[in-house]
């Protein structure tokens, strides 16, 4: 024997026995959690509340890493249709260097029987947007994944794909047993800065990106605007018949119609009333042109997204008068 070891013995037997009591108490402890976790998923296994039991046998693999909780949570994925699930499990049961020969025969015997009935999901990138991150229902994305079909449990699975500097991608596949699904990262559009890029719209198509979000606001601004501008049309329309009554009446009392150079009496006093409404009527008119052309310019000139429309979209009004009418048109193209 090595003079030495003696020594080495002493020193490690030393160690060990000053660890702290509760750190070699938490590891006995674990194992017994373990093992009652295992044992309620048993039983609910028995019960046949499978999705109970599921979660029992994990967080008993959490603690003791046993082949046979591996076995048992294969098994009740199996019961609740996480095919994916329940082929991975038993393919590291098959793997497990201390396998037991009955434990491996029966796990190559569900590999088989799963294999044909597997879903799968392949992801594919041809962007080359550099620092590209690439993650399946929140779990990041191997780049030796990428290209690659991946089985998937039936039901809905997320793909995203963010970039510095580009617009977050994402897209949503539903797949069912058996199917074969492709999602092809094709395009990232580029924006401004980085906080533009965290504002930036989710692209749920890679071949569609979505423009800016509207403006509402600005549009119900102009809607308001015109529309008092439309009213205050209204009124000038009805000072304006207002004025042309005033003016028949001057004329039938004697008057020409117009204040300048009538003789005093009730026909002057009738065309002073047509005059100063038919004024009030031009205030209106040029008031309600003015209030009906901004708000269409917010509403119409400008888009909802916020650019201006290339395409001379915008508003039209005419305005035609006589001596006892007041026609106004308003148009708009889009």
């Amino acid at each position: 024997m090595h003079p030495r070891f003696p020594i080495l013995a002493g020193v490690c037997a030393l160690i060990a026995l000053a660890a702290p009591p509760a750190a070699r108490a938490q590891s006995a402890h674990d194992l017994a959690a373990g093992k009652v976790l295992f044992d309620e998923g048993k039983k609910l296994m028995a019960d046949r509340n499978y999705a109970a039991a599921c979660r029992k046998f994990e967080a008993s693999l959490e603690i003791l890493d046993s082949v046979s909780v591996l076995g048992q949570l294969a098994m009740c994925y199996e019961q609740v249709d996480r095919k994916a699930d329940a082929w991975a499990a038993w393919q590291r049961v098959k793997a497990r260097s201390g396998t037991r020969a009955d434990q491996r025969d029966t796990a190559i015997e569900h590999i088989a029987q799963l294999a044909p009935q597997l879903a799968y999901v392949t992801i594919t990138v041809v962007t080359d947007a550099p620092g590209l991150a690439v993650e399946r229902d929140g779990r990041r994305v191997r780049p030796d994944e990428l290209g690659v079909a991946v089985p998937a449990n039936r039901g809905r699975h997320v793909i995203t794909a963010t970039a510095p500097g580009r617009a977050r991608f994402e897209q949503t596949v539903t797949v069912e047993n058996g199917d074969r699904r492709t999602v092809s990262i094709d395009r990232l559009a580029i924006v401004a800065d980085a906080a533009d890029a965290a504002a930036a719209p989710v692209s749920v198509d890679p071949r569609v990106t979505r423009r800016a979000p509207a403006r509402p606001l600005r549009r119900w601004v102009g809607l308001g605007t015109a529309g008092v501008g439309v009213i205050a049309l209204g009124v000038a329309g009805g000072l304006t018949w207002s004025a042309a009554g005033a003016r028949d009446d001057a004329r039938r009392l004697g008057c020409g119609g117009e204040p300048f150079g009538c003789p005093p009496g009730p026909g002057l006093d009738r065309a002073h009333t047509a005059y100063q409404r038919a004024e009030l009527a031009t205030a209106f008119t040029l008031g309600g042109l003015a209030l009906v052309a901004a708000g269409g310019a917010l509403h119409f000139l400008l888009g909802g997204d916020g650019e201006e429309r290339p395409d001379g979209g915008g508003l039209r009004v005419g305005v035609s008068t006589s001596s006892t009418h007041l026609l106004v048109s308003v148009g708009a193209s889009l």
